[in-house]
This record gives structure tokens, C-alpha cells and sequence, in this order.
């Protein structure tokens, strides 16, 4: 596309603006006067003979012109835009302050024309730029409306930050109270128990899961995952090594007990918080658990690269059924005598994890069914 040498001398009075004609994509010419303020605010624009990308030189024109390319295009309907006195169809956009390198700022607009093509020529694609249109006393109104809600905003995250933080203190309170009544009922549904206390003591571990997912959701929620400072990066392999210890001494005789293979010496860092690690380690091992039979072993297992770490969980149950892989770490409902393998657990566990870039997953192996959760490194130095 080719810029014409001429245009209508009433569509040039009309505008007495800077304007431009589009030969390729984002490539512009002037074909206009050149007025004083694209002079201060371009200083290079008068010896810009050749086509130019504005959008390099006036930041709001690249949202502009991914509007203003179908209207060019035509690939909109182009009854819905208004058009000029001359009957020229045109596109407006917002307006913009645009920053003086002297100081100061202009207020402007770009407007797009769309020159119908002749006999004589092609479709024309115009760019006209121009001061906004609106007086001074708006420009002011509009900047005071920004200052106030910029205030609004900060007195409002304010108050977010306050209920945030009566948040994470009821989530804290009642994490004591719920690991000790999971212990509880642990232990009652390995005693000796009627079969009628038995499904009272299944439906109340229901229950309780049900209640942490819950916590565990909400916490997800309404707390942004943040990268830890270097000096706080935790470790995957200390990590590990904790919750193990803590899972083996929770409770006095447990149903099936966790190995934990040797250690590596690398201490794994990796961009999660403590606490959100800590919890996905914990959902992996003891989702293990329920699905080992009594005296067997779940073995955990930590592996890392300079650029992963991976914390494998190998439990003792049968392998989880084809068809239920696929949904295996979506939200699905409490565990059923006909899907076993279903866990809110696994659920929080992936969400946690890909909010850090990691991966969850599922593999069958020689020692049995294993969920595997790697995390990129971060290293120092």
C-alpha cells in the first residue's frame, strides 16, 4: 500500500492535525502539516521522512491500533462507527497523557479514518493525532477523579490487609484443634469397633478432610503465593526430612509406617513458602497412607538437579484405575467405596504447586503407585 500524494483540501482544514497514512502493518508516513506540538513532543518527527512505527513513540497507540486494524480492514461493521461531515466513517481513542521531554505533559487523541477506495485509488488508512478535545476544567476533573481513587484504593487495601491478617490467625487456631481430632479418629479406626462405629468413625474423617480442604481452599484464595526473599528460600530436602519425622511421631502406632530413602546432600531451594511446601509434603504422604494396607510402607523419596527438585511419594495400594488418573488432582468430591482415589488433598496440592511453577503427577512403578511433585531451583551466587 502505497501513500497517495494528495488529499481533499476540505479533509485537511477539517482536521488541521498531524496526520499519517498506514503503508504496512504498524508503518506509517506523514502526509499532513506538521504542527508545533508533535514538534515538542518529537523532536525527530520533522526529518522522519521514511515509514515509522508510532506506537515507539506514542505508548497508548498500541492498544489503539489493535482496534483501529479491523476498522481499517473492514472486517467490522462499519455502520456502527460515526462518521465526519464528510461522511467519513472514524474511530476515536481514549485520551492520553503524553510526557514532555522538557517537562509537562500534552493531553491527546488519534483518531482513525477510513478512506473508502475509488476508481482512482485504494482503500486509505489514516491516523490523525490530535489535543484531546476537552477543556481544560475536565482535564483537572478527571485528574482529581484519579487522586481520589487512588486514595480509595489504598484506604481500601489497607483494610484488606487487616482482615487478612484475622484470617491467617483463624486458620492458624484451628489447624491444632483439627490435626489432633484427625489423630483421634485415626486411632479409633484401628480399635475395636462395631461396624455401625466404624462408618460413624469413616463419615467423621470425611468430614474433618472436608472442613481442612476448606480452610486449605479459602487460605489459597485470599493469600498470593510470593517468592520468598533469598535469605528465606526453603529447602525441598529439609523440608522433607520434617514432615516425615513429624508424620512418624504424630501418631504412637500408626497403621503403615514412611521410609524415607537417604537424603541428598543438596538442600534443594526451591520458590515456595515454608508453610505452603509444607503442606503439599504432608497432602502426598498421607494421601499414601490411606491407601496403603495395614503394616505396609509408604516411601518417600527426594531428588534434585540444578535446575529441579522432586519429592516422590510410593504408597502400597493397588494402582489408581485409568480412568480416574486423568481427574486425579482436580476437584472432585470425598473419597467413595467406588473411587478411593478421590482427595481435595491432591487438589490443593497441584494449585499450590503450579502457582510456583511446578508440576504435579501420577506413575505406576515396580514398588507400586507413586505421586511426584518437582519444583524448579532457585540457586544463589
Amino acid at each position: 500500500m502505497a501513500p497517495s500524494s494528495t488529499l481533499p483540501d476540505a479533509l485537511l482544514a477539517q482536521f488541521r492535525t498531524a496526520i499519517f497514512e498506514q503503508v504496512s502493518d504498524e508503518q506509517f508516513v506523514r502526509i499532513g502539516p506538521l504542527p508545533h506540538w508533535l514538534r515538542t513532543l518529537w523532536p525527530d518527527a520533522e526529518t522522519a521522512t521514511g515509514p515509522v512505527d508510532l506506537s515507539e513513540h506514542f505508548l497508548f497507540l498500541a492498544s489503539f491500533l489493535s482496534e483501529a486494524d479491523p476498522f481499517w480492514m473492514g472486517t467490522v461493521d462499519l455502520a456502527q462507527y460515526p462518521t465526519n461531515a464528510l461522511g467519513v466513517p472514524y474511530l476515536c481513542s481514549q485520551a492520553w497523557a503524553q510526557e514532555v521531554p522538557q517537562g509537562g505533559e500534552y493531553l491527546l487523541e488519534a483518531v482513525a479514518l477510513r478512506i473508502p477506495p475509488s476508481e482512482t485509488s485504494d482503500m486509505r488508512a489514516l491516523m490523525l493525532m490530535r489535543p484531546a478535545s476537552i477543556s481544560y476544567a475536565e482535564h483537572r476533573r478527571i485528574l482529581q477523579e484519579g487522586r481520589s481513587l487512588n486514595l480509595s484504593f489504598q484506604h481500601a487495601n489497607q483494610q484488606l490487609r487487616t482482615q487478612r491478617a484475622a484470617f491467617e490467625g483463624l486458620l492458624h487456631d484451628a489447624e491444632d484443634p483439627l490435626a489432633s481430632l484427625t489423630d483421634a479418629l485415626l486411632l479409633l479406626q484401628h480399635g475395636s469397633l462395631t461396624p455401625d462405629q466404624q462408618r460413624v468413625v469413616s463419615l467423621a474423617q470425611q468430614q474433618v478432610r472436608a472442613l481442612r480442604s476448606t480452610l486449605q481452599e479459602a487460605e489459597t484464595a485470599h493469600t498470593p503465593n510470593q517468592q520468598p526473599a533469598p535469605a528465606e528460600i526453603p529447602s525441598l530436602t529439609r523440608i522433607v526430612d520434617e514432615v516425615v519425622a513429624h508424620v512418624q511421631d504424630r501418631v504412637p502406632s500408626p497403621p503403615c509406617s514412611v521410609a524415607l530413602k537417604a537424603l541428598p546432600d543438596d538442600p534443594a531451594p526451591v520458590p515456595m513458602e515454608s508453610e505452603r511446601l509444607r503442606r503439599v509434603v504432608i497432602a502426598l504422604i498421607e494421601h499414601g497412607m490411606r491407601r496403603s494396607p495395614v503394616d505396609t510402607t509408604v516411601q518417600v523419596q527426594v531428588d534434585a538437579t540444578d535446575a529441579h527438585a522432586t519429592v516422590h511419594v510410593t504408597d502400597s495400594g493397588p494402582s489408581i484405575p485409568g480412568a480416574v488418573r486423568p481427574h486425579l488432582f482436580e476437584r472432585n468430591s470425598a473419597p467413595t467405596s467406588s473411587a478411593p482415589e478421590n482427595d481435595l488433598t491432591l487438589y490443593f496440592a497441584r494449585i499450590t504447586v503450579e502457582s510456583s511453577g511446578g508440576r504435579i503427577g501420577y506413575a505406576d512403578t515396580d514398588r507400586g503407585p507413586r505421586i511426584w511433585v518437582k519444583l524448579p531451583t532457585m540457586r544463589t551466587g
